[in-house]
């Protein structure tokens, strides 16, 4: 967010909740920082059947390798899925999938400045194939952040994956990404949307697609709340998908 220059003025803040877009800023060397969602809760209709995956304090911690560079860490300690399908309920419920990431910070345009980073990472399958893939992945993502003027900031994720396959058994190739609009209304509180859609190269190819909008409300230098909602577009998408969580600079 921009600052007033104040002697009041907020720290930069660099946390990855609650857009899909990712920016190419990275925490400083020494840093921790812990990223929880709260309740993360999707919806999937398809006629009667419907499918309801809820997500418990998911959870990502971030070090701070030097000036360039963070490592992440994440992992859903709970997940419920309930799937209603003829009149028949199902329910499932354990820990989800581990995630791990390296961030590099490329070009750091400041406020007026276009920035630019790269990001790898993975994810391994210790939700099994109900509670999580299945399987292993891994993905690439190039995050771009270019200001507009002094309130608006434009947010682009481009995308590429080796995805895991829907039974979970093997990767398919996956690629897409994320474009996002985001309003700075002074230092702590921002607004956003943004569009995301990511294509499936497996079995005759799918694509999700969501429209989303976020905000965000920094409370102090190092706690941050947030909310988000993401609407489906398609068919192979989750109707809805409804989220909230804080950010918290250790």
């Amino acid at each position: 967010m921009p600052s007033t220059g104040s002697a009041q003025a907020l720290s930069p803040f660099c946390s990855d909740r609650p857009d899909r877009v990712v920016t190419p800023c990275v925490i400083e060397g020494g840093a921790v920082q812990l990223e929880i969602g709260a309740v993360d809760w999707a919806r999937t209709r398809d006629g009667a059947d419907r499918t309801d995956e809820t997500l418990i304090a998911d959870t990502v911690l971030r070090f701070g390798l030097g000036d360039e560079f963070d490592l992440r860490v994440g992992l859903s300690p709970l997940v419920r899925v309930r799937d209603v399908m003829g009149g028949r309920i199902e329910q499932h419920e354990g820990v989800g999938d581990l995630t791990v990431g390296l961030r590099r910070r490329i070009v750091d345009g400041g406020d007026d400045g276009v920035s630019f980073g790269l990001q790898l990472g993975a994810t391994l399958p210790t939700g099994g194939d109900r509670l999580g893939q299945g399987d292993w992945s891994v993905e690439v993502v190039a995050p771009v952040q270019i200001p507009l003027g002094k309130i608006l900031t434009l947010g682009l994720t481009p995308t590429v994956a080796a995805a895991a396959d829907e039974d979970g058994d093997g990767r398919h190739f996956a690629w897409g990404g994320v474009a996002g609009i985001e309003a700075a209304l002074g230092e702590r509180v921002a607004v956003g949307t943004e569009l995301y859609a990511i294509r499936n190269e497996e079995a005759g190819g799918a694509t999700e697609a969501t429209a989303d909008a976020y905000a965000t409300w920094r409370l102090s230098d190092g706690v941050q709340l947030d909310v988000a909602a993401y609407v489906g577009l398609n068919a192979d998408t989750p109707d809805i998908e409804l989220l909230s969580g804080i950010t918290w600079r250790l």
